[in-house]
């Protein structure tokens, strides 16, 4: 699972969502809305209910204990939420659980916390640039439930 994570759903993840909002805002571009939905309506149709299928009821991706395979998974989906792109609970229910069971390793909480210091003042520059194209959190909730 580990694997799928690191390679298919960041590939997809990655190129297909993230880069059109991300490297265009940062580069003082227009986002690639167009391209970002039709990344996601890629995720959202084959890669992410696979991932749901292969979670069962189980709480961690590979087994009973938090994981690399975890890890993988919560990194890209906290790319998609970077961008404006929540995971709609209704379909993918269990991959969203994953982020809030990475929340609760410490680690990893630390880690967050550190990330998201510098990533403030970003932030605030991204909400002012994705107002102007359109981009909202939660867009990928409304594209999903389609």
């Amino acid at each position: 699972m580990e694997e799928v994570c690191d390679s298919e759903l960041a590939n997809k993840i990655g190129m297909g969502v993230f880069r059109p909002v991300f490297f265009n805002l940062a580069s003082g571009k227009p986002a690639d809305t167009k391209a970002a939905h039709a990344g996601f309506e890629v995720l959202a149709s084959v890669l992410l209910p696979y991932l749901q299928a292969q979670l069962g009821e189980r709480e961690y991706m590979a087994g009973d204990a938090f994981s690399i395979a975890d890890i993988a998974l919560t990194t890209q989906l906290m790319n998609l939420n970077l961008v404006g792109f929540a995971l709609p609970k209704d379909r993918f229910g269990r991959c969203a659980r994953i982020l809030s069971a990475a929340s609760r390793v410490r680690r990893l909480r630390i880690l967050s916390n550190k990330i998201k210091l510098p990533l403030k003042k970003w932030a605030s520059r991204w909400s002012a640039k994705s107002t102007k194209v359109g981009v909202t959190k939660g867009q990928g909730t409304a594209l999903a439930d389609k």
